[in-house]
């Protein structure tokens, strides 16, 4: 799954795969959400890997919240982590991560001017049915290593 990912997105973004020929590592995870009314969730696993020495750490990410739409359903989406330094990347496999606030923009026809770059070390990709968005960071997430699996 993380190959079939981040080669889709390296192939349907320049700007991304521009960005990971400078990242030190990358996180590729796959995750379902389901919205309830104003109230959501979501879990996913993945792997986080480092393109220096080929660590391979498995990781898992959960999310919730409450938002503005209101509705009942459920979607999948494959979201990509790139790293900016080494630091950067062992950090986020050791201390794992948690995002609050957030900010994009889709790719594509209702593509905004937003600039495709790192934000505190990381750059977040999220791929959905509207196609790749750019996250400066993915609200209410928390990433951390699946310690059964590492």
């Amino acid at each position: 799954m993380a190959t079939e990912v981040l080669g889709r997105l390296l192939t349907q973004n320049a700007e991304a795969s521009a960005l990971f020929a400078q990242s030190h590592g990358y996180a590729v995870f796959d995750m379902r959400k389901l919205s309830l009314l104003p109230a959501t969730a979501g879990v996913g696993r993945g792997v986080a890997v480092s393109r220096e020495t080929g660590q391979r750490v498995y990781m898992n990410m959960g999310s919730g919240g409450v938002g503005l739409a209101v509705g009942i359903g459920g979607f999948e989406s494959q979201v990509v982590i790139l790293f900016e330094t080494a630091a950067d990347f062992q950090d986020f496999v050791t201390l794992g991560y948690e995002a609050t606030a957030e900010t994009g923009a889709v790719i594509g026809e209702d593509k905004t001017e937003q600039v495709v770059r790192f934000v505190d070390g990381r750059s977040f990709f999220v791929l959905d049915k509207k196609g790749w968005r750019v996250k400066a960071t993915v609200g209410g997430t928390r990433y951390w290593a699946d310690k059964s699996l590492n």
